[in-house]
């Protein structure tokens, strides 16, 4: 649990980022964000367990950066948000986003073995690698009853199913020199990925 000086600690930081993106809209007229503000938020309101918070956060995040892929952690934090405010059918279509972001940071997390699935890396974020950087950074989101409920997730059929697909068409593409072929199965994938975005 976060003490009060944490609390108020980040909450200034929040308000503080928040303004900052506001400033940058209002003189550029657009987000930029070099800076990855806009991630951080989001990680101190998980930090401080204000998931209330975060839940508007992410609506507005939404509105505002609707291509935006984010990465595995930013995702497993949206996951987390929306389960603690009971939303679960969304929680559920976010943590199986989340797995396909990173195929190995939920099993990671629900102490599941995994080996490399040997797909070609488009990203640093996307391997094994991240998350054995990552694992440590990430234990103060994994509560309690967060864990069986990832772990129910995990084991359901619509997860596996779903993340079986995905790295069976992606090994497909890897496989693929055509270029018509490759826009084909590429194409595949973003339909899979796109039956996942969460409704507006």
């Amino acid at each position: 649990m976060p003490t009060q000086r944490q609390i108020l600690s980040k909450q200034k930081k929040i308000a503080k980022y928040k303004a900052a993106l506001a400033r940058e809209r209002r003189e550029h007229g657009w987000y930029h964000d070099g800076q990855g503000l806009r991630y951080v938020i989001a990680e101190y309101y998980a930090e401080i367990e204000d998931f209330k918070g975060a839940l508007i956060y992410f609506r507005w995040f939404k509105k505002n950066f609707p291509d935006d892929v984010g990465y595995p952690n930013f995702h497993l934090i949206w996951t987390r948000t929306l389960f603690e405010q009971k939303k679960f059918k969304l929680a559920k279509l976010k943590a199986i986003e989340t797995a396909l972001s990173n195929l190995y940071l939920i099993p990671t997390i629900l102490g599941v073995e995994v080996e490399d699935v040997g797909l070609n890396e488009h990203s640093n974020v996307v391997g094994l690698e991240y998350v054995k950087e990552v694992e440590k950074d990430i234990e103060y989101l994994i509560s309690v009853d967060f864990f069986e409920w990832l772990l129910d997730v995990y084991g359901s059929p619509e997860y596996q199913e779903i993340v079986s697909k995905y790295i069976r068409l992606s090994m497909e593409l890897d496989n693929l020199k055509d270029t018509d072929e490759r826009s084909l199965k590429i194409k595949e994938i973003s339909a899979l990925e796109d039956s996942l975005v969460l409704p507006s």
